[in-house]
């Protein structure tokens, strides 16, 4: 009799103590996410901690602990002199001058140049330095560089002033962007055609409110292309083993000449025109592909850290079709 007592009060303790565990487990299951989640979202401001140091998301934002690697390629024509010049008798006699006027300096279609002058460095164009000599009022107005590149003038610089949001009073407001070199809200009326356009949306993608599950979209501004994008959800993808939240830039052709110095007619596009119109595919050029010219955002959801970006872009010269 006693030893069916002993068994049966072991049996009691340890169904106690199995359901004893099973209540925490429940209740872990429960509330530590709420209170990991509540404390994320305390910590996470830009500010300082209680002895007047910078906290660790203003640190990180100051000086961000991560790498990043710019690789640049260019395309370079092979065949440059082979080339039809023939001045009709049909063309107008003013469209005639203009060609003579060309061959005659010796202005060419292509330029020779190095990759350092038609990135950084930039180029002196004698046509515009001559046109500069002879209306220099329209160059000032029109505010054509001394001379040409791409990223003339802005290697070693930064994009601009922004004043965002530090998250404080409402972690949803975290790094929002409430205005870029003195603009509030919406960019200058002849920055783009449409007011949607023209508005200043979202963070600058240095970080993103916590708690992303339910996000499907998020809104970016960058100052270097004057522009707010979204990013939209693509899938649930792993970095280093983390479940990250993964999200893409629209694809198509962004035209950024009111953003450059002069106004040039360049076009962004994704690599090798990822996703753009087929229309713009050249011949002699490679294909696009998901796994070569793939941009992606890779964010952490649960506290909306930024683990990883590879942003694969094309610059293009836009020309118009004239009617010679």
């Amino acid at each position: 009799m006693g030893f069916c007592s002993i068994h049966l009060c072991l049996f009691i303790i340890l169904a106690v103590v199995g359901l004893i565990s099973a209540v925490l487990g429940f209740l872990s299951f429960i509330f530590v996410p709420k209170f990991i989640d509540c404390q994320i979202k305390e910590k996470t401001f830009l500010g300082k901690e209680q002895n007047g140091t910078d906290n660790i998301v203003l640190k990180n934002f100051r000086d961000p602990p991560y790498d990043i690697k710019l690789q640049i390629w260019t395309f370079s024509t092979q065949n440059v002199d082979d080339k039809i010049i023939d001045i009709t008798t049909g063309l107008s006699y003013p469209i005639r001058k203009t060609i003579e006027f060309f061959i005659r300096n010796k202005e060419k279609i292509f330029i020779n140049v190095t990759v350092a002058e038609l990135l950084f460095d930039g180029y002196e164009d004698e046509l515009i330095k001559n046109v500069c000599s002879l209306v220099p009022t329209i160059c000032k107005v029109l505010n054509v560089p001394e001379r040409i590149g791409l990223f003339y003038g802005q290697n070693g610089t930064d994009d601009g002033l922004y004043e965002v949001d530090t998250g404080l009073h409402n972690i949803n407001l975290l790094d929002k962007v409430y205005s870029w070199n003195g603009l509030k809200g919406k960019l200058k009326n002849n920055s783009w055609y449409g007011e949607q356009a023209r508005m200043i949306n979202g963070t600058d993608a240095e970080l993103f409110k916590p708690s992303l599950y339910n996000s499907e979209k998020l809104e970016i501004f960058i100052g270097q292309l004057c522009r707010s994008f979204d990013i939209e959800k693509q899938s649930t993808a792993y970095t280093s083993g983390i479940p990250v939240f993964r999200g893409c830039a629209p694809s198509g052709l962004l035209e950024m000449s009111t953003c450059l110095p002069g106004q040039p007619r360049i076009l962004w596009s994704n690599s090798h025109f990822l996703n753009a119109p087929s229309a713009l595919l050249l011949e002699g050029m490679n294909l696009p592909s998901i796994k070569n010219d793939y941009s992606y955002f890779d964010i952490e959801p649960i506290t909306g850290v930024v683990v990883g970006v590879q942003q694969k872009s094309q610059l293009n010269l836009g020309m118009l079709r004239g009617d010679l």
